[in-house]
């Protein structure tokens, strides 16, 4: 007689129960729920190939194991012979429709959260990265990657996002001068400024060249405005900021682009 082991049991985002099980033949479908979509389930097959989410994408069933969300990504897990991901609620056809209703797509945050559940390494250093130096997601990938373009977020969300020890160190060095520089912001909140992407990739090029320290030195001095570092509208005007700062007192022209 063939046995199964006990559906595993794991936790989600917002610590609800998720259960792991590979006997498909438990749940039900819903009587008037939306017939099955075969391109559907063939896109998602293709896409499990090619990265396995849907331990961050469990299906929702009542306690008596009726599909209310995730028929597709059942029979895409059982094509596959993959486990799939549940989670129990007490709902019916109306609390279907209004998932599919409202349903919302991921953000970068989410899955940030998803890999750092599933015991993801990389993923888990970073959160912790951008908690502790207070960071936006967007900063700590341009600082990591020093890259902030559409194929950065992909591979993040992939499950690509990857950083030796030298970058993360790196990183670090460059999120504890943005600290420093808040101290000199002219705004109610100094920390929505110092994660604009345009002050930051601004300050990078200051980093770059080895002026931080002069930077902080010119921004201590009292005959600079207390807060001197003000909003701009691009990265440009953040540019020429700085660039003002430099070359306060100094004859020799600095210009950083």
């Amino acid at each position: 007689m063939k046995t199964t082991k006990p559906d595993q049991e794991y936790e989600t985002l917002s610590n609800q129960p998720v259960f792991e099980t590979t006997d498909y033949g438990q749940f039900k479908t819903l009587l008037g729920n939306r017939a099955v979509n075969n391109t559907h389930v063939n896109k998602l097959i293709a896409s499990i190939i090619k990265q396995n989410m849907l331990a961050g994408n469990p299906i929702i069933v009542t306690p008596d194991k009726v599909i209310l969300d995730g028929q597709h990504r059942l029979i895409a897990a059982k094509a596959l012979k993959l486990p799939v991901y549940y989670v129990q609620f007490k709902g019916d056809l109306t609390d279907v429709q209004l998932l599919n209703t409202n349903a919302k797509t991921w953000t970068s945050r989410d899955y940030l959260d998803s890999y750092c559940a599933l015991g993801r390494l990389s993923y888990i250093q970073f959160r912790a990265f951008i908690t502790e130096n207070d960071l936006t997601l967007q900063t700590g990938l341009i600082l990591l990657t020093r890259n902030n373009s559409a194929p950065i977020y992909r591979l993040f969300r992939e499950g690509g996002l990857g950083f030796d020890g030298t970058e993360l160190n790196r990183a670090s060095d460059i999120a504890k001068y943005l600290g420093e520089l808040r101290e000199y912001i002219a705004d109610e909140s100094p920390g929505i400024i110092a994660n604009n992407p345009y002050f930051v990739r601004a300050f990078l090029v200051v980093y770059n060249k080895d002026l931080t320290p002069i930077l902080l030195k010119k921004l201590s001095y009292k005959t600079i405005k207390d807060k001197p570092l003000v909003r701009q509208g691009g990265l440009l005007g953040y540019i020429r900021q700085f660039e003002d700062i430099l070359n306060r007192g100094d004859r020799n022209i600095t210009r950083l682009v």
